[in-house]
């Protein structure tokens, strides 16, 4: 093929990462593949609005209508027109997506009394977005408006006091433009054959993409040769010296850092004159200014580590050429793309982003040299496999005319190399996530898809379309709806014997009627590493399957669960008993056993002889993403908007789960009693006192399944979240939903259970499992907790008033860096795919 890449030439022109990664593909492409690339590059300036209009337009005015393929990687160039159009972003312009600040723009904007036409390009804009599936508005119509709106204002007919905020409305950046780009940008990838991204966290950028794409993780390589590792000398960085790299970060650090190893930096840019002036002539800091390629490799040679801070970095090319140097990497927890490649305490340091973070790394590297440089030879091993051959292999199915496209497999630092992968089986659907289950599910193996191939088989109502497509990057769900037969013998066999729904145990006695589920899980096993049965109901489906390890996933202690649940007579008692020997076999078989918490591994130790050295904790955790924390005031703002202002609100949520239905009866017992006060109760547990017609008073509303944005505004107006549970296994995700969101949280130590909230204070405690059983939950009882409050189910009302009115702002924020410390979901997903890793 004759391929092009076709880039911006900034002007003033600069030599930058972009440069050095279209360079190294061309180069690569020409030197060790049958076919023909060639550079083009278009100047362009984006110093301010227009000419950032002029150069969009550059490009959607470019004829390379002569490639046969044709590879985009920035800003303005994917405005090109062409039939086999493939995206390999570096980055959209940051400064109007990710890094925009809208709070700076928008209320200004807003204000502003708007021309004719300015108005009629809001209105095209808006009308794309509205309906982009059936709008009118072209990329041609909104630039044939804008010149119109240019030649105006060149004219001098813009009209009188419109113009007096001119400079306002075509401020750059500001909302004006960001509209523009974002509609060009949205319009232009429509008719992109296929999307690449050079790092996980540039493919993770809210919309960077067009919603629903396939975005294909492919690591560049560096455009350097002949990386070495001589000696261990200094610590060196080398970036351009500007606020974004913060450089000023390292060089405080360093001073304070109690270290004799010198510190050289390389590099020039408009931060250049204000470093060395806080660097205070110290004789142990060099400015090396600019150095060429050979230069660079030699500096990197003879480093101790490489220090690379930069914010939100798109890839980390710095990080990389220095992991193959054979060095440990030092960065921050905020550095971006650079943290796909450092791993902590193993290939470098991920410091939390402060001064006094970073000198301690400083002094942990200096000091012990010998542990330094055996990071670096992991670092080494970490990326040996980041080089031109593996992302051109991963990137050539997209540009092969002929060929399907293919999802590429890559490998976290290993492009172009087949992954491992997991198949999960369950019982019900994962996305979108709405109960505890199913945001378990969907939020590990989200993030545990950072590391491997991840399918998830599930099961679906019998009038559920079914379907099989990506929820998250490398994370497929295969949903699979029931069968009529299935379905049939699960109520007239099982639901109405037992009286609860049954779809899970049913699968335990009627799988050979599921013969697509069957199919689809026999197929996905075909090339997995790991089979993990999530709950035990899929086990006996997994269990007939090869696979090199077959996992127990266990959210909570099943048996003991629906002990609770089922209704008495001899056909539970059966049904009980045939799940027992079920979770049993699970227990003892499987390869590994995963629990939420500790507490759970001893019951089934006790229940089943539980081998606890082939178990494991990954508990529960939330995505800190998705749950934003919510100060005080924040609260009393919007609640104020809402006209709630005056209203103590106390929230619950679950699904419909026997311990929820036992936690929301006390909650309308309470409610009875608290009647100035409003109970929110989400969840599917609300369909139970629906169906079951079960009154409750007046204060008490129900506000069903909700998706992620309705569950953060009842999360940001909360006084109080509550969790007044008497029993149930596992861990509770809404207790880390609640801490997570700053809400003030009451809750029993069963409630608590397995997060380690509940600390032992005195001698008159018994000695049990905290949350694993027992009554001792109530905090004058030896027990407190440095994040939550306590209390009793007995007096559970009366501790309601006294957490709302006694609110105690400096347990919020622990309780929010806590979650933050111990159950972020990445945290847990690194975790586990570190014993994944060892097991084979």
């Amino acid at each position: 093929m004759k391929i092009g890449i076709i880039a911006p030439s900034p002007v003033p022109f600069t030599v930058g990462g972009a440069e050095k990664f279209y360079w190294g593909l061309q180069e690569y492409i020409n030197k060790n593949t049958a076919h023909q690339c060639e550079l083009v590059k278009v100047p362009v300036k984006e110093d301010n609005f227009w000419n950032l209009i002029d150069s969009y337009h550059k490009f959607y005015s470019l004829d390379v209508s002569y490639f046969d393929a044709v590879i985009t990687s920035k800003y303005p160039a994917w405005m090109i027109n062409h039939p086999n159009h493939h995206i390999y972003m570096l980055h959209c312009l940051r400064g109007l997506y990710d890094t925009y600040d809208p709070a700076r723009f928008f209320a200004v904007f807003n204000s502003l009394q708007m021309p004719s036409k300015v108005k009629g390009i809001l209105n095209y804009i808006e009308d794309y977005f509205g309906n982009p599936y059936k709008s009118r508005s072209s990329l041609n119509g909104l630039f044939r408006m804008l010149f119109e709106l240019r030649n105006e204002n060149e004219n001098g007919r813009c009209g009188g006091r419109h113009d007096m905020r001119a400079g306002e409305i075509y401020a750059f950046p500001g909302e004006f433009i960001r509209k523009i780009i974002h509609f060009f940008d949205k319009r232009a990838m429509e008719n992109v054959k296929s999307f690449s991204a050079i790092s996980k966290t540039v493919a993770g950028r809210k919309e960077y993409f067009p919603g629903g794409s396939k975005i294909n993780v492919i690591y560049p390589s560096s455009n350097l040769t002949g990386f070495k590792n001589e000696s261990y000398k200094y610590f060196f960085t080398v970036s351009r010296l500007d606020g974004a790299k913060r450089v000023r970060m390292i060089i405080e650090a360093y001073l304070e850092a109690g270290v004799n190893i010198p510190l050289k930096i390389a590099g020039t840019g408009p931060s250049e004159q204000e470093l060395k002036e806080l660097s205070k002539n110290d004789s142990r800091i060099e400015f090396l200014g600019f150095i060429g390629d050979k230069e660079l490799v030699d500096y990197y040679a003879n480093a101790l580590a490489v220090i690379f801070i930069p914010y939100e970095e798109d890839y980390g090319l710095v990080a990389v050429e220095a992991m193959m140097s054979e060095k440990a990497v030092i960065t921050l927890a905020d550095s971006g793309g650079v943290k796909e490649f450092v791993e902590n305490a193993e290939t470098g340091f991920i410091c939390e982003p402060s001064v006094k973070s970073l000198k301690a790394a400083m002094e942990k590297a200096g000091k012990d040299i010998e542990y330094t440089a055996r990071m670096g030879l992991r670092a080494k091993k970490a990326v040996e496999n980041i080089n031109w051959e593996n992302a051109f292999n991963a990137l050539n199915p997209f540009l092969n005319r002929s060929a399907p496209v293919k999802a590429a497999k890559t490998t976290g630092s290993k492009a172009g190399v087949s992954r491992k992968k997991i198949t999960l089986a369950t019982t019900y659907p994962v996305y979108p996530p709405r109960g505890g289950g199913q945001n378990r599910i969907f939020y590990l193996y989200k993030e545990l898809a950072n590391y491997f191939d991840v399918e998830l088989i599930t099961l679906a109502g019998e009038n559920d379309a079914g379907f099989r497509k990506e929820i998250a990057p490398n994370l497929i769900e295969n949903r699979i709806p029931k069968s009529k037969e299935f379905a049939d013998k699960e109520y007239r066999q099982l639901q109405k014997k037992i009286g609860i729904p049954a779809t899970d145990i049913a699968m335990l006695y009627f799988y050979g009627d599921l013969k697509d589920y069957e199919k689809a899980a026999e197929k996905s096993a075909g090339n997995a590493d790991f089979l993990i049965a999530s709950h035990p109901y899929s086990y006996y489906v997994l269990n007939k399957l090869k696979s090199p390890f077959l996992i127990y996933e266990s959210h909570n202690v099943e048996y003991e669960l629906k002990k609770q649940m089922v209704s008495g007579g001899c056909e539970s008692e059966k049904v009980l008993s045939y799940l027992f020997e079920a979770e049993k076999e699970a227990c003892l078989k499987s390869d590994l056993t995963t629990v939420c918490a500790m507490e759970d591994a001893c019951k089934m130790q006790k229940l089943y002889g539980l081998d606890l050295n082939r178990a494991i904790k990954v508990p529960n955790g939330v995505d800190l993403e998705t749950v934003k924390f919510f100060p005080l005031e924040k609260r009393e703002e919007i609640k104020s908007k809402l006209g709630l202002g005056r209203e103590k609100i106390i929230f619950f949520m679950g699904s419909w789960h026997q311990p929820n239905i036992d936690a929301a009866e006390k909650i309308i017992d309470a409610a009875k009693k608290l009647a100035g006060y409003k109970f929110i109760i989400l969840g599917s547990v609300g369909t139970y006192f629906k169906n079951n017609k079960i009154s409750y008073p007046h204060n008490v509303g129900f506000a069903g399944v909700v998706d992620d944005c309705e569950k953060e505004l009842y999360l940001s107006i909360a006084d109080l979240a509550i969790n007044p549970m008497a029993g149930g296994s596992g861990t509770n995700l809404k207790m880390l939903d609640y801490m997570a969101a700053g809400i003030p949280v009451l809750s029993t130590v069963v409630g608590a259970r397995g997060l380690e909230l509940v600390q032992k204070t005195g001698l008159n405690c018994p000695d049990f499992a905290l949350g694993a059983g027992g009554t001792c939950d109530n905090p004058d009882n030896g027990l407190k907790s440095y994040f939550i409050n306590l209390a009793s189910m007995e007096d559970f009302s009366g501790s309601i008033i006294n957490a709302v009115e006694n609110y105690e702002k400096d347990k919020i924020f622990r309780a929010r860096e806590y979650v933050e410390a111990n159950f972020d979901w990445k945290i847990i997903a690194e975790n586990f795919k570190n014993t994944l890793t060892k097991m084979v």
